[in-house]
């Protein structure tokens, strides 16, 4: 809402149906006016900053002109509870630089983020400390490292519970251009020593868990992530890609359009390409899809499986047609994946209230007239092809809008309703089959949490957003960082004691930001099930491994010559009145790539020869 006044000073009230949602402060903390400080510096340790103790920023109370306090009211909470403002205090250097920022999050807990410049002003150090109800205080000690040139060299986070990390190491070509970045590595306890991380430079320090390399052409556009032509690459790239801007499969540009993209993951190995076309006013108009036979194989795999063709737009480049190709039916162990036409669109949309425009650029159907079913089978709705919802065939909208021309349903998602607060921002999503889900938000736009609510169920799945901080159920998931982000994992041991592990993983992207690949450091698991009499070892052997012989394991008859140590078998019969046909049981999730040993042995009593017999019969 606006109000206009008269007066120097509106009276706004919550009688008129005024709301307050921001309030600023300046020129110093003595934020109610009793002539006392509201708010205090609070200075960081040496060891936190990885300084010196002369380095330690010290706070200058010089602040005229500076934003030093904040409120931001969380919209839909009460205006007097203790969770409702987000409150956020700044302390300042003698250069006016932020050193330090005092804050309450969402949760009711408080964060603390103290920082150390360079004299160029550039950020050298970093310690935070977050405080949530109920969880125990973390701590993050970012270090960075630059060139002389003011160019980032080095990244590393320690957090508590966990070995120094360094996220990232960068290096430049002559044109100032990022030729390479190594991504993950642990520093050593030697190198933690319990205070501040030594940064290593590039070239330096532990091996890198990833090393990507850009390369360039002459006008400075990427043309290269990692060397894509080697497919036996010595570093062990996860995924290399490169950017073609003249040849294409089938037709050549020569104006800065892409003409073609081609890409290797690890996994398989296997060279996959796209080669576009596009009409004279450069709109994309095809893609061909092509693979390699084999890692060095020639271009005849694949072929257009994932093909998107007919693209065509009105006079205002709306998009009107488009056709695509995809799978259908995944790879078993009798038959191989099919592929088949999974979309055939047809957009429309409202016509414009000028009859001599084409269109009022608001779309109002998709109709996908790909058949229902095809040769492989019928379309499965979780495929992640486009769904044409009930309205398909019909006049009916697909689509519908408010006023400011955000979208309030989506017969095609079942999207039955769309709320927006204020800001038009969406604040509530009901499906048609009862699901829900609704966001918060702070009133400067910030998400604060989201609820997912599945039809039939008391109570949703709550997420909570803490700057970098995700939370989950109450429960910490993960801290994000500039190449990735640090999982907090919560393993239960044998006793069935709780403990914290954090898991670094890495992200590699392409040259729009897209993730294609995320990783974390091999972790080799091993489980052992000796079926001994040791009560400690049966309690280990009871939490890892499944089946009745691992708690009731046969004794084994002493006196016996046994190649293999250990007192205990487990006795295997498959008939009779109490079948056991399994033995120590472990189910494992793998993904490709791992690699799994097993090693099992077994006993048998062999009978003496004198009874033996043979038929030939």
């Amino acid at each position: 809402k606006a109000y206009y006044s008269h007066r120097t000073w509106p009276e706004l009230s919550a009688a008129g149906g005024a709301e307050l949602l921001s309030v600023a402060y300046y020129d110093g903390y003595d934020f109610d006016q009793d002539g006392t400080a509201d708010a205090a510096y609070q200075p960081p340790t040496a060891a936190e900053l990885g300084c010196q103790p002369g380095e330690v920023p010290a706070v200058d109370p010089r602040v005229t002109g500076q934003l030093t306090r904040s409120l931001t009211r969380v919209l839909g909470r009460a205006a007097m509870a203790s969770d409702a403002w987000l409150v956020s205090t700044s302390f300042f250097d003698e250069r006016l630089r932020p050193i330090q920022v005092q804050s309450t999050n969402a949760l009711g807990g408080t964060d603390v983020a103290s920082t150390r410049y360079d004299f160029a002003g550039q950020a050298l150090a970093s310690y935070a400390t977050h405080q949530a109800p109920n969880q125990p205080t973390r701590h993050v000690r970012e270090q960075r490292a630059y060139d002389t040139g003011g160019r980032l060299l080095t990244v590393t986070q320690e957090l508590e519970g966990a070995p120094a990390q360094v996220l990232a190491r960068h290096t430049y070509n002559e044109l100032g251009q990022l030729a390479s970045k190594q991504l993950g590595g642990t520093l050593s306890a030697a190198a933690n020593g319990g205070g501040a991380v030594a940064v290593p430079l590039p070239g330096s320090g532990p091996r890198a868990l990833q090393t990507v390399d850009f390369r360039y052409n002459i006008r400075g556009w990427l043309t290269n992530i990692n060397d894509i032509d080697n497919p036996t690459p010595a570093d062990g790239d996860l995924w290399s890609f490169a950017l073609s801007y003249a040849c294409g499969f089938g037709e050549n540009q020569y104006n800065g359009n892409i003409a073609g993209q081609r890409w290797r993951a690890a996994s398989d190995n296997i060279e996959r390409a796209y080669g576009y076309r596009y009409d004279k006013l450069n709109r994309l108009l095809q893609g061909d899809f092509l693979a390699r036979t084999s890692p060095t194989g020639n271009w005849g795999a694949e072929r257009g499986n994932y093909r998107f063709w007919a693209a065509s737009y009105d006079a205002g480049g709306n998009l009107l047609t488009l056709r695509r190709r995809g799978l259908v039916a995944s790879a078993s162990r009798t038959a191989a994946a099919q592929y088949a036409e999974t979309d055939n669109l047809r957009y429309r949309y409202q016509p414009a209230s000028n009859s001599a425009e084409p269109s009022s650029n608001r779309l109002l159907r998709v109709d996908d007239l790909a058949p229902a079913a095809t040769a492989f089978g019928a379309k499965l709705p979780a495929r992640p092809d486009f769904s044409d919802g009930p309205t398909s065939g019909a006049s009916t909208p697909d689509y519908a809008y408010d006023a400011a021309g955000s979208l309030t349903s989506d017969a095609n998602k079942g999207i039955r309703q769309i709320s927006y607060n204020y800001l038009h921002l969406p604040e509530r999503l009901e499906w048609a089959n009862g699901n829900v889900l609704e966001y918060t938000y702070s009133a400067a736009g910030q998400k604060v949490s989201k609820r997912a609510t599945e039809a039939g169920k008391p109570t949703g799945v709550r997420t909570d957003y803490v700057g970098p901080w995700q939370y989950e159920r109450d429960s910490l998931r993960w801290l994000s960082h500039a190449e990735g982000r640090a999982l907090y994992l919560y393993p239960r041991d044998p006793a069935g004691q709780v403990s914290t592990k954090v898991q670094y993983e890495y992200v590699l992207k392409d040259h729009l930001g897209n993730l294609r690949v995320a990783f974390h450091p091999g972790e080799r698991k091993s489980y052992y099930a000796g079926l001994d009499s040791n009560p400690d070892q049966t309690r280990r052997e009871q939490h890892a491994f499944d089946s009745v012989s691992v708690s009731a394991p046969i004794r084994r008859v002493v006196g016996m010559q046994f190649a293999h140590s250990g007192d205990g078998v487990a006795l295997l019969n498959a008939g009779g009145a109490a079948p056991q046909p399994l033995g120590p049981l472990k189910q494992l999730s793998v993904a490709k790539g791992d690699t799994v040993d097993v090693v099992a042995y077994g006993m048998y009593q062999q009978p003496a020869q004198a009874n033996w017999s043979f038929s030939l019969a």
